[in-house]
C-alpha cells in the first residue's frame, strides 16, 4: 500500500456514543472515482486474486440492461492462527477440516440466501433471490443508492441498503470462485444496548415502510413458483411492522397470492400449518413471554389487592 497514490484518508468527529457506520460508508462512496465499488467491512480480508476476478466479472457480468450486484460469499475463521486459503480449492479443505465456516450461522438470514452449497459444487455464476434481512458483500456500479445515515451502532445497516436494492430491482449474481474471510474480534457493544437495538427494531419498520410507499409493489415482487418465499416475506413484514407498532399500509400484498387473506374475509388471520419457518418461532416466542408477563402482573395485582383488604 506504501506504493499507491490514490488512497483517501477522511477525519470525522464522533457526535455521540454510537458508531455513525452508515455514514462512514457513504463517504467512503462519495469519494470512488471508479465505475464500480466492492462493498465490504474492514474486518473482512479477500482472497489474493479478487481484484482481478472482479475486474473480469466487471467486464463479463455488469454490461447488461438489469441492475446487478455480484455476490462475494463470506466466510469466518475459527482459530486465529490458521493460514489463509490461497483459493477456492484451498478454503473447500479448510471448509472439511472445519477449520472454517460459512458467515455465519448464528444469525444465518443473514447470508443464507448465498446458498454455500451450490457454491462449493459450482464454477459459475449464479442468481440468487433476496429474501428479508440478507446482507452479503458486494460489487455493484460506484452510483448505488447511498446507505440510509440514520442507522448507527447495531443493526441493520446493511441490510437496509440490500432491501432497496432489491426494491430497485437489483439482481444478486453470486460468483463462483471469489470469497472474503471475517477475522475474529470482540463484539461490538452496542448488540448489548437494549434501548438501541429498541429503537433500530422500530426505525428499520419505518424504513421498510418507506420502501413500500416508494417503490411499491416491487419491493414485494417474487416468483409466483416459490411460493414459501412469498409467504415468508408476507409474514416478516407483517411481523416487523407488528413489534414496530409502525401502520401497516393497505396495500401490502393485495396483488399477490397472500396466505394471511385464505379465509374468506373473516378477521382473523389464518396462518398455515406447514409454514414452520424461523419468523413464526420468533413470534410465537414473543407470545409466550407476553403471555408470561400479563400472568405476573395479573398475580401482583391479586396480591396487591388481597393487602389492601
Amino acid at each position: 500500500i506504501g506504493s499507491r497514490t490514490n488512497v483517501a484518508i477522511h477525519l470525522v468527529y464522533k457526535r455521540d456514543y454510537l458508531y455513525p457506520v452508515n455514514y462512514l460508508r457513504n463517504i467512503a462512496l462519495n469519494a470512488v472515482s471508479t465505475p464500480y465499488v466492492f462493498l465490504c467491512d474492514g474486518d473482512f480480508l479477500p482472497n489474493y486474486n479478487l481484484y482481478s476476478l472482479l475486474k473480469k466479472a466487471a467486464k463479463t457480468l455488469m454490461n447488461v440492461p438489469q441492475k446487478r450486484a455480484l455476490v462475494v460469499p463470506a466466510f469466518e475463521k475459527l482459530y486465529p492462527n490458521m493460514n489463509f486459503p490461497s483459493n477456492k480449492l484451498s478454503l473447500l479443505q479448510q471448509l472439511e477440516k472445519k477449520l472454517i465456516r460459512s458467515f455465519h450461522p448464528l444469525w444465518k438470514h443473514g447470508h443464507f440466501a448465498t446458498n454455500y452449497e451450490l457454491w462449493e459444487k459450482t464454477s459459475d455464476p449464479y442468481t440468487v433471490k433476496w429474501e428479508l434481512y440478507y446482507e452479503p458483500y458486494v460489487m455493484v456500479k460506484s452510483n448505488v443508492v447511498r446507505y440510509d445515515q440514520r442507522f448507527v451502532g447495531y443493526g441493520f445497516n446493511k441490510a437496509s441498503q440490500i432491501m432497496e436494492l432489491n426494491a430497485q430491482g437489483y439482481e444478486f449474481v453470486v460468483l463462483p470462485n471469489a470469497f472474503v474471510i471475517h477475522i475474529p474480534h470482540p463484539p461490538s457493544t452496542s448488540r448489548t444496548n437494549v434501548e438501541l437495538l429498541r429503537c433500530v427494531r422500530r426505525m428499520f419498520g419505518d424504513f421498510i415502510q418507506s420502501l413500500i410507499m416508494r417503490y411499491g409493489e416491487q419491493f414485494l415482487k417474487f416468483d409466483t413458483s416459490d411460493y414459501s418465499s412469498k409467504d415468508q416475506l408476507v409474514l416478516g413484514i407483517n411481523r416487523l411492522f407488528s413489534m414496530t407498532k409502525v401502520r401497516r399500509p393497505p396495500d401490502i400484498g393485495r396483488n399477490i397470492d397472500d396466505p394471511l387473506k385464505r379465509n374468506n374475509g373473516n378477521k382473523r388471520k389464518v396462518i398455515p400449518k406447514e409454514l414452520t419457518n424461523d419468523i413464526m418461532k420468533d413470534v410465537d416466542a414473543a407470545n409466550r413471554k407476553r403471555r408470561a408477563i400479563k400472568k405476573k402482573r395479573t398475580v401482583y395485582n391479586e396480591r396487591k389487592n388481597t393487602l389492601i383488604r
